[in-house]
């Protein structure tokens, strides 16, 4: 069975489908497609739209195609089985647990995970919602730059599970 990493964020159509894709090609490239596999959801999903048309943009020019990707609300079912929830912000995370507390052992911020900072350390990244082009990019390399130290976490722990 493959372990699920969900990504969170607000609407679920900019960053936390932007770090679905980003993981999803990681996994691919690194051999562990078979292992894991990626999800994203939001905590204020209006209704199933497509990823913001910045989103995909960015995603296009980086090789990266979100076309499919629809809008959907983070719900029990989907962090119950899930291996590990990756929320884009604190506030984020903090609803989490409110709603569902017993994801505490499972769910951090990307940031926070990626570089292995404290649970209070300032670990968001920013909501592109409305800005630019320039904007979208910019959060686009944040997050594939946690995802490329994530995926050194998880290159490393099957290592240590087989051992």
């Amino acid at each position: 069975m493959k372990k699920k990493i969900v990504f969170i964020c607000t609407g679920n159509t900019c960053r936390s489908p932007m770090a679905e894709a980003i993981l999803r090609k990681a996994l691919k490239e690194h051999g562990l497609a078979d292992q894991y596999e990626a999800a994203s959801a939001g905590l204020s999903v209006a209704y199933e739209s497509g990823a913001n048309p910045k989103s995909l943009q960015v995603c296009r020019d980086n090789g990266i195609d979100l076309s499919e990707h629809r809008a959907r609300q983070a719900d029990e079912a989907m962090l119950w089985d899930a291996y590990m929830i990756l929320t884009m912000t604190q506030a984020h995370r903090q609803e989490i647990l409110f709603h569902f507390p017993e994801t505490d052992k499972r769910v951090s911020t990307l940031r926070a995970y990626s570089f292995s900072l404290k649970p209070e350390e300032y670990s968001d990244i920013s909501d592109p919602y409305g800005g630019d082009l320039a904007l979208y990019a910019k959060i686009f390399i944040e997050i594939k730059d946690c995802i490329n130290r994530m995926m050194q976490k998880l290159i490393h722990t099957d290592i240590q599970e087989e051992i």
